[in-house]
């Protein structure tokens, strides 16, 4: 009795493990795919964090005019209460080319000063990419700087344009918020010396 137990429990585990492990491959029956880059940036990782996880730092490539965006640029609209911490709420609206973008995003996971995971929730209505989840780790290293990973799991959008932009999109995000924080970074850096 007790090695059928044993053995229910074991292939109980592995469905609910194997489960999980499908969410990060298939979602809504669409392939996820995912980039993610680190990179070194001299601030503190509690100083580090602090700046990505607010949006309005690291969003910034969505809320100004940008070849990227195509000259357009999205509105930034609160939904929770507090704008940094688990639960965080907001939603991008606007237009990109004349079409509409409409989706929510919201924090489900975070340790302050360590690491972040937030995404969309409900009906998203994008262009080149249907679904994203992005997430960030920070780690000091022993040069006093931090090292900083962030990431994107995220599915094409179905149509032409997740073909041919949905990779490159989703690149430019990552890339953009690193490249913002790293800027922020080094400028706060430049006025500390003076």
């Amino acid at each position: 009795m007790r090695n059928i137990v044993i053995i229910l429990m074991v292939f109980a585990s592995t469905i609910i493990f194997a489960q999980d492990s499908l969410r990060k491959i298939i979602v809504n029956e669409r392939k996820i795919r995912t980039y993610e880059r680190t990179i070194e940036i001299s601030g503190s990782p509690d100083s580090v964090f602090a700046f990505m996880d607010d949006i309005r730092n690291t969003g910034k490539h969505m809320t100004e005019n940008s070849n990227a965006m195509m000259g357009s640029k999205l509105g930034l609209h609160w939904l929770s209460d507090h704008k940094t911490g688990l639960g965080t709420k907001y939603r991008w609206t606007g237009k990109v080319v004349g079409m509409k973008m409409d989706f929510t995003v919201e924090v489900n996971k975070w340790i302050d000063g360590k690491e972040k995971e937030w995404g969309t929730v409900g009906d998203a209505k994008m262009i080149v990419i249907d679904w994203f989840e992005m997430y960030l780790v920070v780690t000091p290293n022993d040069k006093g700087t931090t090292n900083t990973k962030l990431g994107i799991f995220y599915t094409k959008h179905r149509g032409l344009w997740g073909l041919l932009f949905g990779k490159w999109y989703s690149k430019w995000c990552v890339k953009s918020m690193l490249k913002d924080t790293k800027k922020h970074f080094k400028n706060y850096e430049k006025t500390e010396q003076h």
